[in-house]
Parts: C-alpha cells; structure tokens; sequence
C-alpha cells in the first residue's frame, strides 16, 4: 500500500513546484521575495538523498521522486539569479528615480518657504 502511495509522490511534488516556477518565469522584477539560502539547503538535501537513493538503496521510485526534486529546486534556484541580475539596474533606476522625485519635493518645499 506505501508503495503505491509513494510511487503518486513524483506527480503530486511536480505539481507542487510548477506554480512557483511558473511565477518566476513571468516575473519582471528581481525576485527578491525568494529566499536563496532557504533553496540551496533544499537542494543540498534534495542531492544529498537522490545519491543516497542511487548508490546506497537502489531504489528507482526514490531516485525518481529525488530527481524531480532536484531538477525543479535547482530551476528555482537558476531562475532566480537570471532574475535579479537581469532586473537589477531596473531597482536601481526606480529607486534613484524615487529619490530624485523626493530631493525635488523637499526642493520646491524649501523655495516656497523661502518665497514666503
């Protein structure tokens, strides 16, 4: 019976990671929100188990399950750099833009209490 249990635990773990792999893929900003740290303990762990599961159990469902693993946490991980370098200037400039819109309020909030 575990056994047939375990063998839907390879469906059911890739339709746990497609929809934050869907998300990263459509966002247009550096994905901040998405602790690197937290995704490379997984994937130590998620590598860790899938050589345990190829070399010292033997088992094909566990490799099978520990490969999905692998694969959509390191696309996770991937998609996540390209993101934060390919969107970094884009912070940069609308935070210097921010910043520039407010040296130029407290500009103009200076003039008029020099004008008046």
């Amino acid at each position: 019976m575990i056994g047939i249990l375990y063998s839907t635990v390879g469906v059911v773990v890739t339709f746990g990671y497609l929809p934050q792999v869907y998300k990263l893929l459509r966002s247009q900003t550096p994905c901040r929100d998405i602790s690197l740290i937290a995704w490379l303990i997984w994937d130590y762990t998620s590598i860790v188990s899938l050589l345990y599961s190829v070399f010292d159990v033997e088992d094909l469902k566990l490799s099978i399950v520990n490969s999905i693993n692998v694969f959509f946490i390191t696309t996770i991980i991937l998609v996540t750099l390209y993101k934060r370098r390919k969107y970094s200037d884009v912070v940069m400039i609308n935070e210097t833009e921010d910043s520039l819109s407010q040296i130029q309020s407290t500009v103009e909030k200076v003039e008029n209490a020099m004008d008046s």
